[in-house]
């Protein structure tokens, strides 16, 4: 449990604390021939940093030819770090409070080992009871076959084509009568409701569209995508959203007006261009479908999270959205399917 907790600030303050001292070197314009017995140092403690990872219970033999290996390479990380800390004390002068004002020395290089030494026993410590590398790379890729597993189920699980018919799954919430655990009278519409809605809204509603409404008013549909059902693909469009649900015919409403719950008419940036004759059809946060009745009296169907853009004004917000030429061509691109995962 100490392990869990402190092993990363210790890993942390392990690296800060072996970086410092050559760092600390440059700054105070040491000698840069110190930064070979420096090395040396950076090589012990490269070993201890990764006891855990790679030779924890592996052979001396091991060790040892990781730490030749690393001696090759270390006086160049330290003398990177050195010439940081060069062009810094270059530029400011050094310190007043620099250990090395005297000069650096042997003393100074064994207490820098004799700290790293006991640090790297710490951190050894605090990670003894995480996994090698080999143990964590099996378990890294153990999840990953979960996960590609279960996607690959998902996506090849059974998929069908949406009709009128098996559109919805539940009725609309402010349809029921949760006392009476009945459906009230308004969970249905007949044509004259329709035409009374259409009117106020100004728009002729799709065939398709009176024909769902007429089937049910409004309610939720469960794993509905859009995209081709014979060929589904993992980042196909769940175009009714979160709430998974089509508004019922009394909320239907457009953009301008459910913009307008947040926001203030002179908030024009907040407004797309032609937002009255936008009708939607489902919204979850500001991610909306909707019918975009701006080119005309039939509708094409558009889809897109207005959080995503900050100045709706600009058109440039509809390169984003993804639009259907027509109701027929969006419903024909729905599909059900239970994925899992």
């Amino acid at each position: 449990m100490i392990g869990e907790v402190f092993s990363v600030p210790a890993r942390i303050g392990f690296t800060v604390l072996l970086l410092s001292v050559p760092f600390v070197a440059g700054l105070s314009l040491v000698s840069p021939w110190w930064i070979l017995p420096m090395a040396f140092v950076f090589v012990m403690a490269d070993v201890m940093g990764k006891w855990r990872l790679m030779f924890r219970g592996a052979p001396l033999s091991k060790v040892a030819g990781f730490a030749l290996k690393a001696l090759a390479v270390q006086p160049f990380v330290v003398g990177a770090v050195y010439l940081l800390g060069l062009a810094l004390g270059l530029v400011t002068g050094a310190p007043s409070f620099s250990p090395f004002l005297e000069g650096m020395t042997a003393l100074h290089i064994a207490v820098y080992a004799v700290v790293m030494y006991f640090a790297g026993l710490l951190l050894i410590w605090l990670e003894h009871g995480k996994p090698d590398l080999e143990a964590a790379m099996k378990e890294e890729f153990k999840r990953a076959a979960r996960t590609s597993a279960q996607k690959n189920e998902g996506i090849a699980a059974l998929a069908e084509p949406v009709t009128v018919e098996t559109f919805f799954d539940w009725h609309h919430h402010s349809n029921k009568d949760y006392e009476a655990d009945a459906l009230k009278d308004t969970a249905y519409v007949r044509e004259a409701d329709i035409a009374a809605r259409e009117v106020e809204l100004g728009v002729t509603l799709p065939e398709g569209v009176r024909a769902l409404y007429l089937r049910q008013n409004g309610g939720g549909l469960r794993d509905v995508y859009a995209g081709d059902w014979r060929v589904p693909l993992e980042d196909d469009l769940t175009p009714f959203s979160g709430y998974e649900e089509l508004v019922p015919l009394h909320s239907m409403r457009s953009l301008y007006e459910s913009i307008s719950d947040y926001a203030y008419e002179e908030q024009s940036e907040m407004f797309p261009k032609g937002a009255k004759r936008m009708i939607v059809l489902a919204q979850w946060y500001r991610e909306t479908l909707f019918l975009d009745y701006r080119g005309g009296d039939v509708p094409r169907v558009g889809f897109f999270d207005f959080d995503r853009s900050e100045n709706l004004q600009d058109d440039s917000w509809q390169d984003e959205a993804v639009f259907w030429e027509s109701w027929e061509t969006f419903f024909a691109q729905l599909y059900r399917q239970k994925r899992h995962g």
